[in-house]
């Protein structure tokens, strides 16, 4: 990784958002590099953007060398990466240089354990000194609870809270999916939602969105050039509402490298809801399929507390639970092991006979287990609550 400063400055360069959550400074650089970087941040801080010109204008700038970072082909998936490698290389380099000062009695012994500890924290995580006022604030301020507005009971059941990880889970074409789009169509009135879709075709996806708002079929869309005014009218307002809404959708197959840089890279004044459909389907390095959901659950954790968003999994079952007709548990979950510890909720959408379908709470951190029984109509994709009567955990 010889030239990673250059690859560094590269994504800068192409992502400047990065440098919104960057813990890099100026002294991780060498001077050629360092130059750059405050240009580029510099011109990032005034303009929201990367003027070239301006960076190059800057005194002392190594065009060339500019020209050598924006040409760099380094993923910004990798900028965690990246960054912990420059911090790593300024650390050794530090200790070395600090090392030859003892040694040529430039500095005491004293100095020297002071200057290499100040070294040691760079890049490591801060502590928070307790105090009374936040103390106090942690009982007396409370993480917001996630506000639906179709799925009423849902909300009052599952007490869903900002920077929660929630599995949602359940067997082949029992529903997920179609629960998922009726939750993102919920709460996107209230919340940017980012939905990465790794299974379905995206016109489908966009279709199912368009048959939710509009109660049509999907086989009554397909007819959208030919359809009577006042259907045309019906479906042209759905298509409004979901248009007006800020829904991002990542349609493509996606490493968890890439999904979390995506996460990390969003931009949203406000909490926003991710959906991963499904997670399964997310790449990542480890080989095993038990290792590869590890690996997938404790990351996906951890994303939903270091960014402003609640996410959202979907699961599949594993094969035993597919041939079983007892009701949800969490060793249904397929690879299940750290997903039941990582996930604050997990819920099961479970079918009992052709047309009986329930939302199974079966782990909530922060409320009880519940069952609500819910409607499902195919035709329209659209997922609604049934009475309140049967809100309770089935026998």
């Amino acid at each position: 990784m010889n030239n990673y400063q250059d690859d560094l400055l590269g994504m800068f360069l192409t992502k400047p958002e990065l440098l919104d959550i960057t813990i890099l400074k100026p002294q991780f650089f060498d001077k050629k590099h360092r130059i750059i970087f405050n240009a580029v941040k510099k011109s990032y801080h005034e303009n929201k953007t990367i003027i070239l010109e301006d960076i190059i204008a800057q005194k002392d700038v190594d065009m060339d060398l500019v020209v050598a970072c924006a040409s760099s082909t380094a993923t910004t998936a990798y900028f965690e990466y990246y960054q912990d490698y420059a911090i790593r290389e300024f650390k050794k380099k530090a200790v070395i240089a600090t090392s030859k000062r003892l040694k040529d009695g430039e500095i005491d012994l004293d100095e020297y354990y002071k200057t290499v500890n100040d070294y040691s924290v760079l890049g490591a995580s801060s502590s928070t000194k307790l105090s009374k006022d936040i103390l106090i604030e942690s009982i007396s301020k409370h993480k917001k609870n996630i506000k639906f507005d179709k799925f009423t009971i849902l909300e009052k059941k599952l007490n869903l809270k900002e920077n929660d990880f929630v599995i949602l889970a359940g067997g082949t074409g029992v529903g997920k999916s179609a629960l998922a789009l009726n939750l993102m169509d919920d709460l996107s009135k209230n919340y940017p939602c980012v939905y990465f879709n790794l299974e379905m075709v995206s016109e489908e996806l966009y279709q199912r969105l368009i048959s939710i708002n509009s109660t049509f079929a999907a086989k009554t869309l397909e007819q959208y050039e030919t359809l009577p005014q006042i259907k045309l009218e019906q479906v042209n307002n759905a298509i409004d509402s979901i248009a007006s809404r800020k829904i991002d959708i990542v349609n493509n197959s996606i490493t968890l490298d890439k999904l979390r840089s995506f996460i990390m890279t969003y931009k949203s004044d406000k909490h926003f809801i991710v959906f991963v459909d499904h997670i399964g389907l997310i790449g990542v390095r480890a080989k095993g399929s038990y290792e590869r959901m590890t690996e997938i659950a404790k990351e996906l954790r951890k994303i939903s507390l270091d960014n402003n968003c609640t996410i959202i999994g979907l699961c599949q079952l594993n094969r035993d639970a597919t041939k079983s007709n007892s009701k949800p548990n969490l060793a249904m979950l397929r690879d299940s092991g750290e997903i039941e510890q990582s996930a604050s909720k997990v819920l099961f959408i479970w079918r009992e006979d052709y047309d009986d379908y329930s939302i199974i709470i079966e782990k909530n951190r922060s409320g009880a287990k519940a069952r609500i029984a819910i409607g499902y109509n195919k035709q329209n994709q659209i997922i609604y609550e049934l009475s309140d009567k049967r809100d309770l955990r089935g026998g």
